[in-house]
């Protein structure tokens, strides 16, 4: 953003010459309340549609992982929390100050001396040093948080800095700590709303969607009606009664399929070996080899 808002021409035109750093970006989604920033995107939504540009007839629908920084590493387990208490008993957690973690590390190696002949004991202070870092009061301070996550999922660990994200496999093929970001876009390719999902993949997410679709209509004709030029509520309004919505496999799933039809929604939804078919074609005209299934093989022994 902050690379496009000093060499995009369309974008310079918006923002009059101003060309906003990273840290004017940062500060504005930290300090920002959701819903004001929500308002300052909808408030483009009403400049288009007082330009005629929004059409409302096909809503695509897609996700897609939004990785959190530095997550595979930056990681706490249920140990770490027991450690983080351990600490905090031993009055021992540091401020990330130089001369706080200097006090911490020489208070370790005291209780390392005192711990020498409990095995158990020197292994846990070992593992303390080894993530210092970790141990601080800004941490602990979250340790509910962390712990309530890990309990509530039954998991083995929690990302430090967005706790909520879930485990999942990404784009690249690896698994990350990420978010399930799905966002909803027009058939002329404007997008028309976006949240951020704990759930690893698009099975259940349909429900959410439409809630979100829904608060972000209301949301629309409630501004369009305060700034914009246009009245056009009632057309809006009948659009997203009449749109219909169109998503790939992925959410070709039971719960999906359930919750569009006793809504009466408009939808269609590619099923899973339609899209298997299709895929293994394209790979076929490209000269890839077809993708494989993977099989768990049962073996049984004959009696």
């Amino acid at each position: 953003m902050e690379e496009e808002c000093k060499k995009n021409k369309f974008i310079l035109i918006v923002t009059c010459g101003l060309k906003p750093s990273r840290n004017s970006f940062a500060n504005f989604l930290n300090k920002s309340d959701a819903k004001v920033i929500k308002k300052v995107f909808i408030a483009t939504l009403v400049l288009l549609n007082d330009l005629h540009f929004l059409d409302f007839v096909k809503l695509f629908v897609d996700g897609t992982d939004a990785i959190v920084r530095a997550s595979r590493n930056n990681k706490i387990t249920p140990k770490d929390v027991e450690r983080l208490k351990l600490m905090n008993k031993w009055n021992l957690l540091h401020n990330n100050t130089p001369k706080s973690i200097n006090r911490t590390i020489k208070g370790l190696e005291e209780k390392f001396e005192f711990y020498k002949n409990d095995e158990e004991m020197c292994k846990t202070i070992n593992s303390i040093l080894k993530r210092i870092n970790l141990y601080n009061t800004n941490i602990f301070s979250k340790l509910d948080i962390y712990t309530k996550i890990l309990n509530e999922r039954e998991i083995g660990s929690v990302s430090i800095s967005f706790p909520e994200a879930c485990w999942m496999k990404t784009k690249k093929g690896i698994y990350d700590f990420a978010f399930n970001l799905q966002e909803i876009m027009t058939e002329n390719h404007i997008i028309l709303t976006g949240m951020l999902l704990t759930q690893s993949n698009d099975w259940k997410t349909i429900k959410d969607v439409l809630k979100n679709i829904y608060e972000t209509i209301d949301l629309f004709i409630e501004m369009q009606r305060e700034f914009g030029e246009r009245r056009n509520y009632s057309e809006i309004r009948k659009r997203i009664r009449e749109h219909i919505l169109i998503a790939d496999s992925g959410y070709f799933s039971t719960e999906n399929l359930y919750y569009l039809f006793i809504n009466k929604i408009n939808a269609l939804v590619m099923p899973k070996k339609l899209s298997e078919d299709h895929n293994n074609s394209l790979r076929r005209e490209n000269g890839y080899e077809k993708k494989k299934k993977k099989v768990n093989k049962k073996r049984f022994h004959k009696s």
